[in-house]
């Protein structure tokens, strides 16, 4: 096989991995080289789910990968991907935060594209889907699913609200902690609350409580 013809590129979900170490790459792509791939690259519809790494390093080697098509839910086997990472509380906030929000609009893309097919049949032989609606999940059950506390979970979402871009990469890349960051909001926005002025990151009257799950 002409290994230029393998073109792939991560999937939506797979993407919010932060990716690993050089050092840590280095040592995945040595590792492959002497005894080759062990744990097949896995791919939904021409994208990887699981196994960016291993298929660059195969690339970089000159080693035809092994792939094999995933057909379950891409975005549960991100989640049990992220959960064996080596990423401490505030990264699994943030990325299980962003993999629901990917999920929940997922979910409407689907819905809008089963209520066009319906229109363009003219309604005939359609049935009512009750249920297929994915409902936002509770900072109780996100946390569990993230392996973190309630507590750890509504303070990312306070983060993702008011944080600037730059404060959100450096969480996701470990550099600063929740904690850290939500202590330089809240003095950065103490002027905005005093005056019952709108927080000029989210632009909502600031309270310090108007982050939402």
């Amino acid at each position: 096989m002409n290994l230029k013809q393998l073109e792939y590129e991560p999937h939506e979900a797979a993407a919010l991995l932060p990716p690993l170490s050089e050092d840590r790459f280095a040592r995945l792509k040595a590792d492959i080289k002497a005894n080759g791939q062990q744990r097949a690259i896995q791919i939904q519809r021409g994208r990887i789910v699981d196994g960016w790494h291993r298929f660059r390093a195969c690339m970089e080697l000159g080693i035809e990968p092994t792939v094999i098509e995933y057909l379950g839910d891409p975005y549960k086997l991100v989640a049990a991907d992220a959960l064996r990472r080596d990423l401490n509380a505030s990264q699994r906030t943030m990325l299980f935060r962003k993999l629901h929000k990917l999920e929940i609009e997922r979910q409407r893309r689907a819905g809008r594209d089963r209520k066009r097919a319906g229109q363009q049949s003219g309604g005939r032989g359609r049935k009512k889907l009750g249920g297929t609606s994915s409902p936002k999940k509770t900072a109780a059950i996100l946390a569990k699913d993230a392996g973190v506390s309630e507590a750890t979970m509504k303070q990312g979402a306070f983060v993702e609200r008011h944080a600037t871009p730059e404060q959100i990469a450096a969480i996701e890349k470990g550099e600063a902690s929740l904690k850290a960051v939500e202590r330089q909001i809240r003095e950065r926005e103490q002027p905005y609350k005093a005056t019952n002025a709108v927080c000029p990151t989210c632009g909502r009257p600031w309270t310090g409580k108007n982050a939402q799950v």
